[in-house]
């Protein structure tokens, strides 16, 4: 009944006043949902964890102790707020904490019946990202006005890394519409990529990083192609518009339209296919898939269009002009459809398939395979290609701008492609910025203090410079190659992959650089929902300081603050029963030199013990904890070990192994405690 009058489907529900736990726990009605509940009466916290440890549930559903008037939560996470008791919480740090769209519900005290709900509305300054270049002009810019630098996380998810660096990207795609994101990503092992792949498509709630729901796909690329071999439209296959998503679930398939919120199929397109490219406009689909001819017949390629709430195909192309569509190229714009084939850019009429012109562009003689660029922006379409391979890696090429209307040339300026990617293209601002630089600054063999880039605005209509920007400290003195993705942009900045993730004003001012980050291989990042998504990596560069996950940075403090600052009261501190009370025990007083107390085993860390180990092993006893244990400590004939899933720490005896006590903290416990003087020392969060 809550959920129902909430019209929540997943996500992050806070149940505020959670009692015995045992509607915090009913309120994870399926795997689609993470619940927490706050009491604060110690007493309730730990009979609600008692009854959610007996159904299982504990870690999906998990309780801590908390009073005051501030939620512990960075703003925009919760998805669902249940208060069961008259809360001090003013309404303004309630709508603090709800993700945009999130719902706030009070119970009648008495009946638990739902009082009307209040609901966050979606800042006007965000944008959703439901292409892989952000929309079908291929314009590869948010109007976001909320994604900046990031100073705080927002979520966390695994894996910690990509299975691997010269191998299929882990993570072909993301897009995100309607306050979700979805991806397609391979969780295989990361031990070896001999091992199997697993692709699934993920839903997850764009603000919390709830998993909402996965489907698996039967057949995707292979695992072990190598990173260059990646087909350069596979980021093409997913778009998000509203609660539809447009999915390829497997290569060779025709195009799948899911519900977004569920994962469930509502239609799959016959006609779609073989597709390879999907983009969404003006109320229909417009696809590339392969062509229908068997071998041995040359392969093809075929547009067509279709109206996504019948099925029924509007039109298709298929004939020399399709044949040889260059990846990436297909764009719609203001009732038109565009792409380039081997040497011709092509318009068509969007709404019947109709050819309106043609415009030859001089480019070299190249395999089809090869992506190129072309972003349609109002009454201009850019075109930007490589020059000719004779001119080595990375030749200067050359952007083309275009008369949306007539095919008529309007201005062309030299441009360049990235490391192993496109040329970037970006109206931003009301003015064109295209990368110039090879490889963005850095070639192998050139000069390795690197070239600048990015640093002219042109206008759309003439190529005129009318903005330049020094972005020096972006591209000079960078000691690592451009990373092997596409850049993104959002209205006020220019995200550039030179060397983690540099932030260049489309203003004024230096460019902020942040070489602790960076994005997925051949995919990059994605600037939406005022944050910044970053896939996991599969790198191992600069893994001193390298965040890894797949994470989402906020640009914002994550915990707002009235006044003139947050004053941290003493009473916070909760003193447990061992709290300054003297531990009698003799054992602890003499170090035994063979125990094993801390993580690497001593205060120095050093990874080794006097003790002598048999070479004949066998087992002497076996505990099932329940869960993935972290590693173990042993001293004082206890072995300690942590249970992050279910957020336990637990103690058991050394030589039967029988559980001796487990203690369930407030947080996951991500590491085993130390043995300290007959106490346990560890942290949770």
């Amino acid at each position: 009944q809550i959920l129902d009058a909430a019209g929540v489907k997943g996500g992050l529900i806070v149940h505020l006043g959670c009692g015995d736990g045992k509607l915090t726990a009913a309120l994870r009605a399926n795997n689609s949902f993470l619940v927490h509940g706050l009491d604060a009466d110690p007493k309730n916290v730990e009979a609600a964890r008692a009854h959610i440890r007996s159904l299982g549930l504990y870690g999906q559903v998990s309780v801590d102790h908390w009073r005051g008037n501030r939620l512990p939560y960075v703003d925009n996470l919760v998805s669902l707020l249940v208060s069961s008791v008259e809360s001090q919480i003013p309404s303004d740090e309630i709508m603090r904490v709800l993700a945009p769209g999130g719902v706030a519900l009070a119970l009648n005290p008495k009946s638990q019946i739902p009082n009307p709900k209040s609901v966050k509305p979606r800042p006007a300054g965000i944008d959703d990202w439901p292409h892989f270049l952000h929309d079908a002009t291929n314009n590869a810019v948010a109007h976001d006005a909320l994604v900046g630098p990031p100073q705080h996380v927002q979520w966390m998810a695994g894996p910690a890394h990509g299975r691997h660096h010269e191998h299929t990207s882990s993570i072909s795609v993301v897009v995100s519409a309607g306050g979700r994101l979805f991806y397609v990503h391979d969780e295989g092992p990361t031990a070896s990529m001999f091992l199997a792949a697993k692709w699934v498509l993920v839903a997850r709630d764009a603000f919390n990083g709830v998993c909402l729901w996965k489907r698996p796909i039967a057949v995707w690329h292979p695992s072990l192609a190598g990173m260059g071999a990646n087909p350069p439209w596979l980021p093409r296959t997913l778009v998000a518009i509203g609660d539809h998503l447009y999915a390829v679930l497997g290569l060779g398939q025709p195009i799948s339209d899911l519900d977004a919120a569920t994962g469930q199929t509502l239609r799959v397109f016959e006609a779609t296919k073989a597709a390879e490219e999907i983009l969404a406009a003006d109320g229909r689909l417009y696809v590339v898939a392969a062509g229908t001819a068997t071998p041995p017949a040359p392969p093809s390629k075929r547009v067509l269009a279709l109206d996504p709430a019948t099925g029924q195909t509007l039109w298709e192309k298929s004939d020399a002009d399709t044949t040889a569509v260059r990846p990436l190229s297909l764009a719609v714009h203001g009732g038109r459809v565009f792409f380039l084939n081997r040497n011709v850019v092509l318009c068509l009429d969007a709404a019947t398939g109709r050819e309106r012109w043609r415009h030859a562009l001089p480019v070299a003689k190249i395999p089809a395979s090869l992506p190129a660029t072309l972003v349609a922006y109002r009454d201009v379409v850019l075109c930007a290609d490589r020059g000719p391979m004779s001119e080595g890696p990375m030749p200067i090429g050359e952007l083309t701008a275009l008369s949306a209307e007539t095919g008529q040339r309007l201005w062309t300026r030299p441009c360049a492609e990235g490391w192993a990617s496109p040329v970037d293209v970006f109206v931003a601002d009301g003015l064109v910025w295209v990368g110039s630089a090879r490889g963005r600054g850095w070639i192998v063999g050139a000069d390795t203090k690197g070239e600048v880039d990015f640093t002219e605005g042109l206008d759309p209509l003439t190529g005129e410079v009318k903005r330049r920007l020094d972005t020096t400290a972006a591209f000079i003195n960078r000691p690592h190659h451009h990373r092997c993705y596409r850049d993104k942009a959002t209205d006020r900045f220019l995200l550039v992959g030179r060397h983690g993730v540099e932030f260049i004003p489309l203003q004024s001012g230096e460019p902020l650089l942040h070489d602790w980050i960076r994005g997925m291989c051949r995919y990059g990042v994605l600037p939406c929902n005022g944050l910044l998504y970053l896939p996991s990596h599969p790198c191992q560069c600069h893994v001193n300081m390298m965040l890894t996950g797949f994470c989402a940075l906020a640009s914002g403090r994550g915990f707002t603050v009235q006044g003139s600052g947050f004053k941290v009261d003493d009473e916070r501190l909760d003193r447990g029963t061992a709290y300054a009370v003297e531990i009698q025990n003799p054992k602890s007083k003499i170090q035994n030199p063979e125990d094993w107390p801390t993580y690497r085993g001593d205060a120095s860390r050093s990874g080794s013990t006097k003790a002598a180990v048999p070479t004949d092993l066998r087992p002497l006893w076996q505990a099932d904890l329940g869960g993935k244990p972290t590693g173990v400590v042993v001293a004082e004939g206890r072995v300690l070990v942590a249970n992050a899933d279910t957020h336990a720490v637990l103690c058991l005896d050394a030589n039967s192994g029988k559980m001796q006590w487990r203690y369930t903290a407030g947080g996951r416990v991500d590491s085993p405690p130390t043995i300290h003087e007959g106490r346990a020392l560890f942290g949770s969060a």
